[in-house]
């Protein structure tokens, strides 16, 4: 097996070029090239190094003026050029101990694709990341802290492409060890950690993780370098939007929020880099009611809209609430205005009789409102009922009494109609509040949905959440856009994204959950023949039990935008793959040939993407025709 020790080397760091050749030398086997590539060292400086290391050297001069990236692949590349089995990678400022070498030979597995080991600071020995896991297999371990540096790992070149490292090139990032090991594991390799040997990191304002005078310098970079790794990440798959909004956002909020961040800096590790807890954030990019959690692809808050379906009737409100609880609705929504608050008297006059169905109107437009405006003590009489029957109440207010009655009945949340998203004296009214608000968004344009967002931040209230909406009662299927929620979603970055839905029947809410809408709001009723104004295009009972038991299926099914494999398919999969199986007897030290062998169930032993590091091995032992190899049975 033939093995480099592969390190770019630079002026910055010359100073500690004794050091690096002191831990070079001292390696327990002399079994391994040392593979230089050159940044910016003279050829005198170039001339010592070489002269002071004991093992063959391969010095390769890089490109004038590259980049960090350019430098890491140009060294992988070269080691590929060069047809090494293995390239051991170590920073040119850090040390290694003299056992690191012979463990990662002594403990070379083919089937993984790199191998790490703990790192520890220099001169202090004090533990940096340590306790590693011992098999990565998903990209999820490091995803927020990484501990996959250059400095502390080797690559098996027998897994790396040319083709890979022009993925690699593509990607250019500060932090390009992250984005190398990121994509590995992304794309389905695996890493193997080496026990019993250690790299000694050398902490200093050169490296990206070195000590800042200013804890908040190191948490803005660490916020910036974040972004960047997401946004790459972003481009090759979209589950990497919810981390990329995170920091996105964080970083615009970053002065609201540097206090916060430095009084809960993690003890996990001794310097700034994966200091964020993102768990204490949570606000960011989510809002609470009370112990609701409602985000994105979170599990949808499902607010049943009463409206005026109670035709002014309280018992009939208490039955709808009832039906409500029993679908298993999260809130119940009225609408608070007044035969004064919404209403011009001009209005009034040019609407005193309806040519349409009795059953959606009757007498003028006066007597309507009269009719099914929800009066002070009725709000009361229903907030009451509601609390009893411990589901939400929640109402859309009209005027700025309306919004000081709910603020007086407390409220969770204030509901704005989407006729109001331009009535900007009404938003800051309700912002002032201080309490989570719910933006309907039809008929509106992106320029006044923004100013309405605006409106509510100069206030100070961030707990905002946008409903994509269209307002028709109902509208045809070519005009819901559906994906407007994803668009929303990413012009809106740290608020939830929801759907306030006018259709009839189920598919549409349900199908909105799929994009990760936040919360459904429906129209409701206990039956769509009751006279009224919006009885026709709402939800029934037996619906909006289907709207609720539904989407928290599709939520659950959608899962995480990780690429898991469940015990279950773990399982499954040792039953129902195939493994490395002989075509014929072999005898004792006879060599496998690519005929010599088939693959069948079961997934236990050797898979078949292992055969390459197979075929040409000898066998340890007589063995026979269709049975089970095994890596013992290998010489």
């Amino acid at each position: 097996m033939k093995i480099a020790l592969g390190t770019v080397i630079y002026k910055t760091s010359y100073k500690y070029y004794k050091d690096y050749v002191v831990a070079i030398n001292n390696q327990s086997t002399k079994d391994f090239d040392v593979l230089l590539l050159n940044d910016d060292l003279s050829r005198e400086q170039c001339d010592v190094l070489s002269n002071a290391l004991d093992n063959k050297v391969e010095l390769v001069n890089s490109k004038l003026n590259s980049t960090i990236p350019e430098l890491r692949i140009d060294l992988i590349r070269v080691a590929l050029e060069k047809n090494y089995d293995i390239l051991v990678l170590t920073d040119f400022d850090d040390t290694i101990s003299k056992n690191r070498i012979s463990e990662i030979e002594s403990n070379f597995d083919p089937i993984y694709s790199f191998f790490y080991n703990d790192l520890y600071y220099m001169g202090s020995g004090d533990r940096f990341f340590c306790n590693l896991p011992v098999i990565i297999n998903e990209i999820n371990p490091i995803m927020e802290t990484n501990f996959l540096g250059l400095s502390n790992t080797a690559l098996n070149l027998n897994k790396i492409s040319f083709k890979m490292l022009s993925m690699f090139k593509n990607m250019q990032t500060e932090a390009f060890d992250w984005m190398i090991f990121s994509l590995l594991l992304l794309y389905g390799h695996m890493g193997k950690k080496i026990k019993n040997c250690k790299t000694y990191y050398r902490i200093h304002d050169k490296n990206i993780a070195g000590d800042f005078d200013d804890s908040i310098q190191g948490l803005k970079k660490e916020i910036e370098i974040k972004i960047d790794h997401y946004s790459n990440l972003l481009n090759i798959d979209f589950r990497y939007s919810e981390l990329y909004k995170f920091y996105f956002e964080l970083n615009l909020s970053f002065d609201k929020y540097s206090d916060k961040l430095l009084s809960n800096l993690t003890t996990n590790n001794q310097y700034w880099w994966g200091s964020i807890n993102r768990k204490i954030f949570e606000g960011v990019n989510l809002v609470r009611f009370n112990y609701k959690k409602i985000k994105n692809y979170g599990k949808p808050y499902i607010i049943a809209e009463i409206g005026a379906n109670h035709n002014g009737d309280m018992n009939l409100a208490k039955k709808m609430v009832d039906s409500a609880v029993d679908c298993g609705a999260d809130a119940v929504k009225f609408q608070s205005w007044s035969n004064r608050s919404l209403i011009s008297q001009t209005e009034y006059e040019k609407n005193q009789e309806y040519d349409d169905s009795p059953k959606k109107h009757f007498g003028s437009l006066k007597e309507m409102v009269d009719k099914y405006y929800l009066r002070e003590e009725q709000h009361y009489l229903l907030k009451k009922y509601c609390d009893k029957k411990n589901i939400d109440f929640c109402s859309t207010p009209f005027s700025e009494d309306e919004v000081d009655l709910l603020e007086k009945l407390d409220v969770k949340f204030f509901k704005v109609a989407s006729m109001d998203i331009n009535n900007l004296r009404l938003l800051e009214y309700i912002a002032y509040k201080g309490k989570p608000i719910i933006l309907s968004t039809g008929m509106s344009t992106l320029s006044e949905i923004e100013t309405a967002v605006r409106t509510i931040e100069a206030v100070g209230n961030r707990e905002i959440i946008i409903l994509h909406c269209i307002s028709i009662y109902p509208p045809e299927g070519k005009d819901i856009h559906l994906n407007n929620i994803t668009s929303l979603q990413k012009i809106f970055p740290g608020y939830p994204i929801g759907f306030s839905d006018h259709t009839i029947g189920v598919s549409v809410p349900i199908a909105s959950v799929a994009l990760g809408a936040a919360i459904i709001e429906k129209h409701f009723t206990t039956d769509k023949d009751l006279p009224g104004w919006d009885h026709e295009v709402s939800a029934e009972p037996e619906e909006m039990k289907f709207i609720v038991e539904q989407s928290k299926i599709v939520n659950e099914a959608l899962g995480s935008f990780e690429r898991t494999v469940s015990t279950a398919e773990q399982i499954k999969k040792l039953k129902f793959r195939r493994s490395i199986v002989l075509t014929k007897n072999l005898k004792v030290g006879e060599r496998i040939n690519k005929e010599d062998i088939t693959f069948k169930r079961p997934g236990t032993h050797i898979r078949p993407d292992e055969e390459k590091y197979v075929i040409g091995r000898k066998v340890n032992r007589d063995m026979i025709e269709d049975e089970i190899l095994d890596w013992g049975d290998l010489i």
